[in-house]
């Protein structure tokens, strides 16, 4: 199979000769050699198998929300356009500052986007990880936690911390399709072309 790499198109990743399956089995590929920084559930597994489009530019709105940054607050770090719209939420009303940035840093992707939900989710994880990457305030991992259900996509982030974990370690409990990565695990824009078959 030929993957050709992502050009930047007007603030989004446009994929040329490339799908958005290709996308995410890449990305599932990873998971599959054992890749701790990176993990699905057996629902994502199939939800992957059964996509097939091609050409996708991530969301205008979207790509803003990543833009806007990080901010960090109370010993945690959100993106600053979602703390800004949940700006009444404390650490205090959290077990740990791990489901605090979950509750903030997460967003319904289908909120924005009339479908394609997980390639858009894909491509807004790439976006902000990107971002964190180039992050020079604080060190350490930045998690992407995507569940997809028959509702659409909710994507979330959090600091990566010992002793603090928003999922269970079992992901095959979860009702919905699971996908977990870390910022330093995860391809750099998704761009796969070390991962041909």
């Amino acid at each position: 199979m030929d993957y050709t790499s992502l050009d930047n198109v007007k603030g989004g990743y446009w994929f040329t000769s490339i799908s958005e399956r290709v996308l995410v089995e890449s990305c599932l590929a990873l998971v599959g050699r054992g890749n701790q920084g990176m993990c699905s559930n057996e629902k994502m597994q199939r939800v992957v198998r059964g996509l097939n489009r091609s050409g996708s530019v991530l969301e205008r709105e979207l790509v803003e929300i990543a833009n806007s940054g990080f901010l960090l607050s109370e010993g945690c770090v959100f993106l600053n356009a979602l703390k800004a719209s949940c700006s009444s939420a404390t650490a205090s009303n959290f077990q740990d500052c791990t489901g605090f940035e979950c509750f903030v840093n997460s967003l319904h992707i289908d909120d924005y986007v009339s479908g394609d939900y997980l390639v858009q989710a894909l491509l807004f994880v790439s976006e902000v990880f990107s971002l964190w990457r180039d992050f020079k305030f604080l060190s350490g991992d930045f998690a992407a936690i995507v569940l997809l259900d028959e509702l659409g996509v909710v994507v979330k982030f959090h600091l990566v911390r010992g002793g603090e974990s928003w999922l269970a370690s079992d992901l095959e409990r979860y009702e919905e399709a699971v996908l977990y990565m870390l910022s330093s695990d995860a391809p750099t824009k998704f761009d796969f072309n070390a991962h041909g078959s």
